[in-house]
């Protein structure tokens, strides 16, 4: 009799997890009438992955202005060349990678987190554009005005700081964390789930018990053929695959016709099966 052992009791929610996850989840029916449930990204992760492609953003420029001293900083061309390279990087970035990566950027990416339609539907060039136009308004326009206005503005740059911080706490009176370009384009920014193998609920069962293989029965040689006053008719040659060396009391033996018409793997799976029903 074979014991089985009993099943692993389920893990229990650990404490550190958070209390509000079920307030963090949406349903969403796809056109396809698919229910899924996504989780919506945290406030401090959407500004890591904002920090993150910030720098990119800033880094690629530093290295274009770098290169355009020690080319020639004294020709304005080669300036204008550099003003409007900073212009593609900060405008283009974004929907660019949104839209080759399903919704992520490098900074989203790198925390997990991506852009989604709010009604289930694949995101859309029309809603990337839109969330990234209106960051111009939210940030890049108030500072890059902030920084082309000059010193000694005091009031020109209270007014900018004022309003990029008025754009970036709008998430934090949103159930959903949206920003306004999220509310403009009709999408979420959600936790990229992380795809995973399901465990074989047979992980825990022992493994059955390997029937023995199948014993051919002897083949017939010149002596014993020459000891007998009728000789036998022909055996078909055993197949090269079959173990020998079982004990025939404990073996199932099937005849040299059988293994010619089911062949040696089918046999021993059948040995097998009656194995294990004994």
């Amino acid at each position: 009799m074979i014991d089985v052992p009993a099943p692993k009791s389920r893990k229990a929610p650990s404490m550190a997890e958070p209390a509000n996850l079920e307030a963090k989840q949406r349903d969403i029916i796809t056109p396809e009438g698919v229910r899924l449930t996504v989780t919506i990204a945290d406030y401090s992760t959407r500004m890591a992955a904002a920090l993150i492609d910030a720098l990119f953003v800033v880094g690629a420029i530093i290295v274009v202005v770098l290169l355009a001293i020690f080319a020639d900083m004294r020709s304005s061309i080669v300036w204008s060349y550099v003003g409007f390279f900073a212009f593609l990087a900060r405008v283009l970035y974004f929907p660019w990678f949104e839209l080759i990566l399903n919704g992520r950027t490098p900074g989203k990416r790198s925390v997990g987190i991506r852009v989604i339609g709010r009604n289930g539907a694949p995101l859309t060039a029309a809603a990337v554009l839109a969330r990234n136009l209106a960051r111009e308004v939210e940030m890049w326009l108030p500072l890059t005005f902030a920084l082309l206005s000059g010193d000694g503005e005091p009031l020109v740059t209270l007014l900018t700081l004022a309003w990029v911080l008025c754009f970036a706490t709008i998430p934090l009176f949103s159930a959903e964390r949206m920003r306004a370009g999220d509310v403009l384009a009709g999408t979420w920014v959600v936790v990229d789930p992380k795809p995973s193998l399901v465990r074989d609920l047979l992980d825990d069962s022992p493994a059955p018990a390997k029937a023995p293989p199948i014993a051919a029965p002897p083949v017939p040689t010149p002596e014993s053929e020459g000891a007998t006053s009728k000789p036998p008719e022909a055996e078909p040659p055993v197949p090269a695959e079959l173990d020998l060396e079982l004990e025939p009391e404990l073996a199932v033996v099937f005849t040299p016709t059988q293994l010619d018409a089911y062949g040696a793997a089918e046999l021993n799976t059948l040995a097998d099966l009656l194995y294990a029903d004994g």
